[in-house]
């Protein structure tokens, strides 16, 4: 599988692949288990590949929004270091040597309101993609007992195999809620 290398197409490739979906439960409903499992298999991968294409760049925008936000502090503070010495009385052992950087108050200058929204972001996003791939290989594995003839006759297993991408199209459309079409359009 050839991961996305832009955002956008990894956007582009979820949308493709949540329609291969309604493809796969048009195949159960004529009875091509074959065919379903082989959309399944398409499908997964592809979900996977973006998945992790989108998440870090998340990842890439939060740490960009936290090192602005890094300098900025840095500049407005005349990026000034201060060299501390703790001398203790003579021989406890308590001399360290160490440089710091001047901050005031307890607040982390790299957090950021922007850096934030980004990471809970990114965690929705991570948790929906969870349940989405979690849901495909459930009626990726449903489809291989159905061929098997472990769930039956065909048609309890074609209901079976219907009832799990029906769980499969409610998690993509929760995973694609949570997905922005940009990573700085939030």
């Amino acid at each position: 599988v050839e991961y996305p290398s832009k955002y956008g197409d990894a956007v582009r490739r979820l949308n493709e692949a949540r329609s291969r979906l309604d493809e796969a439960r048009e195949l159960i409903a004529k009875g091509d288990m074959e065919g379903t499992g082989l959309v399944l298999l398409d499908v997964i991968p592809k979900v996977s590949a973006s998945g992790y294409v989108i998440l870090r760049m998340f990842g890439d925008a939060s740490n960009e929004e936290r090192n602005a936000a890094m300098r900025l502090h840095l500049k407005a503070n005349n990026n000034v270091a201060v060299m501390m010495t703790n001398v203790g009385l003579e021989g406890d052992g308590d001399n360290v040597d160490g440089t710091i950087i001047n901050n005031d108050d307890d607040n982390n200058p790299s957090s950021t309101p922007e850096a934030t929204a980004l990471e809970l972001k990114a965690h929705r996003i991570e948790v929906a993609l969870g349940d989405l791939v979690g849901t495909l290989g459930d009626a990726d594995i449903t489809v291989g007992q159905g061929l098997r003839g472990e769930l039956g006759v065909s048609a309890p297993a074609q209901i079976e195999i219907l009832g799990q991408l029906a769980d499969c199209r409610r998690e993509f459309d929760v995973l694609m809620s949570v997905v922005p079409e940009r990573v700085s359009g939030l």
